[in-house]
């Protein structure tokens, strides 16, 4: 059985035009309603700099071969920004984004358009466990 990371490799090569379009939008707004990147963005002072490159290097592990697990990527770009998580909500995050890319690549946009949906209605974010995050060097914890 391929795993997800063979799987999108194989597959990169035919998102098409739209399908490009809709998974760099879903990848906004699924970090968009990440609650814990949106409180390291603001507690950090180049944080919404940071928060630029971020789907920028996902949508690039998303489409090309590289050896990097998503779940480090979202790790480290956290921990750049002083924000240590340790309630899983990395690896949901990571797996999410594959799924998403996944439907893309079959030209199906339904989750994308559903955070459409939850974005218009204020839907509060879908990841927020707090009890087990803490920004490093901050009194927050």
């Amino acid at each position: 059985m391929e795993s997800d990371r063979e799987f999108a490799i194989a597959m990169a090569a035919q998102l098409t035009p739209e399908a490009v379009n809709e998974l760099k939008e879903g990848i906004d707004l699924l970090l968009g309603r990440w609650s814990h990147l949106q409180k390291a963005i603001w507690n950090h002072s180049h944080g919404p700099q940071k928060a630029q490159q971020l789907p920028v290097d996902i949508f690039q592990w998303l489409t090309k071969p590289c050896e990097e697990y998503l779940g480090v990527l979202l790790d480290y770009f956290m921990i750049t920004l002083r924000y240590e998580i340790r309630d899983g909500s990395v690896e949901e995050m990571a797996e999410n984004l594959i799924s998403m890319h996944k439907e893309c690549l079959e030209g199906n946009f339904a989750s994308i358009e559903r955070l459409r949906q939850e974005v218009n209605q204020d839907i509060p974010p879908c990841i927020d466990v707090e009890s087990d995050s803490k920004i490093l060097n901050h009194a927050v914890v």
